[in-house]
């Protein structure tokens, strides 16, 4: 997410949350080389995001990581299985999942008016949230939010719901 101040370009890239969902709590930097307007080098800094900041990944957990980009990463050789890998996003958050955000930003909107406006302006003016939504609700309307490929359900379900051991 980036936003704009007097010219200057902000990037915010780590937004702490209190839990114990362990994708939620990697990331990675790129640090890209240029000459001559051309890409000469690419390289990943991943890291930890703890309660008191950024570290970064030494040792087995920066193998771990980079097994698990590269085992992520494999199917998603081609457009086709990046749109099945969001099939599988969409399928594993359900219409269940769509109803039960929708009634927290309500819920929200009653006991916190202005939380509540914030997180639904964020669902709304965020481009992945709002192509999220309105991906959901289109293959609802057309009845083909299930059926997505097996590998990309589990992709989904795992980044979602795998736990910080």
């Amino acid at each position: 997410m980036s936003g704009r101040n007097r010219g200057a370009v902000t990037i915010h890239f780590v937004f702490y949350q209190e839990t114990d969902l362990l994708y939620r709590k990697l990331g990675f930097l790129v640090k890209l080389g240029l000459a001559e307007k051309t890409v000469v080098y690419v390289k990943l800094v991943p890291y930890g995001i703890h309660d008191r900041g950024l570290r970064l990944l030494e040792g087995g957990a920066r193998t771990w990581f980079f097994d698990k980009l590269k085992t992520v990463s494999e199917p998603l050789d081609n457009f086709a299985n990046i749109e099945k890998a969001w099939h599988g996003f969409l399928h594993y958050y359900g219409a269940d999942g769509l109803g039960e955000e929708i009634q927290i930003i309500l819920q929200k909107l009653s006991s916190e008016p202005q939380k509540g406006a914030a997180m639904l302006r964020n669902r709304l003016t965020t481009m992945q949230h709002s192509q999220h939504w309105i991906d959901a609700l289109t293959r609802i309307m057309h009845g083909d939010l299930e059926g997505s490929p097996t590998w990309a359900y589990d992709l989904a379900e795992e980044w979602l719901t795998a736990k910080k051991q």
